[in-house]
């Protein structure tokens, strides 16, 4: 396999995105003369902005409003779009530091592996790999993996040669929340590539560092597990003997996450006391209310002494009804935390079915950011917002000896 001309870019090449940023359907933005980017940074950066414009579009139809999008992934420490204005309102999800596990499996492209004279070239593959990493914050996670690109062939006169790719990565990961559930992230790091070359000739092997960039989107469909979808691409694999090309690999993964559940609490059930004949039925009416509170953007809760004491109270009443509201800051838009207020509503709903309270007794709403209880204006106020009140309003039926309930 002859090595192939390696093309770079003219350092006069200019880079034109125009209309790459919309505020309220007014600003434009148009950025211009990126010198001299080389051909990793340049796939990198082209894929992200077809990447941002598709969400653009999506926001926009979803919403019908015009909403400020600047999704701006960092390569290499390259700013390509200095004094963009700021994000008003950002969807992160406040995760908690922790560790997660992963496998994924995917289809393999070896671009221009084979010579121009070969007879039969098969540049196709099917590979898969594992890859575990630490998640630091929301938006940055450091990577590594291993993976199995498959065996490519060719045949040049009724010679068949083939090559395996094997490949060790380490990368760090960049996120960018779209929603409670979704993510787009994109990797940038080093990839180790181990190749076996075999042919009639005999056996050779080529063993090389490169550089890797990845795209891709997440999807969490609970605490623990979540699916992502993936594009990478490492420029340059092999040499001019063993297997020289751009490697593409579109993978499916399935991610476990530690650490990222909530712990749950067995209610004490008591049964009331039942007293012999000759008695009188006592009525008290009862109201009991609860609190949840969450981080900025967050879905996930940490059960405390009121909520418990709740949980424990619905256990000895059996009737009555619970209503469940959901509230936000006033951080973002409105229509998005009105979907959160909801979202958290029915988390906390979901922690009081779990803990033996039946469905048909909840009810459940969200009311967004219009009901604050303190000043937004203030971290302490926000904080304050973020929040589920658990109301529980019920009627205790007492049977009391005559003698008991005269002195009531």
């Amino acid at each position: 396999m002859t090595k192939r001309d390696r093309r770079t870019f003219n350092p006069e090449f200019k880079l034109e995105w125009g209309q790459s940023i919309l505020y309220e359907g007014h600003i434009y933005k148009e950025i211009c003369e990126a010198m001299g980017i080389g051909r990793t940074v340049l796939v990198a950066y082209s894929i992200t902005t077809i990447l941002k414009q598709i969400f653009i579009e999506w926001i926009n139809m979803k919403k019908n409003t015009s909403v400020l999008l600047i999704f701006s992934m960092g390569v290499g420490g390259l700013s390509l779009a200095k004094g963009a204005p700021e994000l008003e309102a950002t969807h992160e999800l406040s995760l908690s530091p922790h560790f997660y596990v992963g496998g994924r499996f995917g289809w393999g492209y070896f671009l221009d592996a084979c010579e121009s004279d070969a007879n039969e070239c098969n540049e196709d593959t099917f590979g898969g790999g594992v890859y575990a990493g630490y998640q630091f914050n929301d938006w940055l996670a450091l990577e590594a993996g291993v993976t199995d690109y498959g065996e490519i062939d060719a045949t040049y006169n009724g010679s068949r040669v083939s090559a395996d790719a094997y490949g060790a990565e380490l990368s760090a990961k960049f996120s960018y929340h779209l929603s409670p559930d979704w993510t787009l992230f994109s990797r940038l790091g080093a990839s180790y590539q181990d190749i076996d070359k075999t042919s009639d000739w005999g056996q050779q092997n080529s063993q090389d560092w490169n550089t890797l960039v990845a795209l891709g989107i997440d999807y969490r469909f609970s605490q623990q597990w979540s699916l992502r979808g993936e594009y990478q691409f490492i420029d340059g694999i092999g040499d001019s003997d063993v297997l020289q090309s751009d490697l593409h690999f579109t993978s499916l993964g399935l991610t476990y996450h530690f650490g990222q559940k909530t712990h749950k609490l067995v209610p004490d059930s008591q049964l009331n006391p039942v007293l012999p004949p000759e008695t009188k039925t006592v009525i008290k009416y009862i109201s009991l209310d609860a609190y949840a509170w969450f981080a900025f953007d967050s879905l996930i809760f940490q059960p405390n002494e009121g909520l418990d004491s709740l949980v424990r109270a619905l256990g000895q009443y059996a009737v009555g009804g619970i209503s469940i509201t959901g509230h936000t800051d006033s951080s973002g838009a409105e229509a998005y935390n009105q979907a959160l207020s909801e979202l958290r509503a029915q988390a906390v709903a979901d922690y009081l079915i779990e803990n033996g309270v039946a469905s048909e007794r909840l009810t459940v709403i969200g009311m967004g950011e219009s009901q604050p209880v303190a000043d937004n204006h203030s971290k302490e106020g926000r904080a304050k917002n973020r929040r589920v009140e658990i109301d529980f309003n019920t009627k205790e039926e007492r049977v009391v000896e005559k003698t008991e309930a005269l002195q009531q």
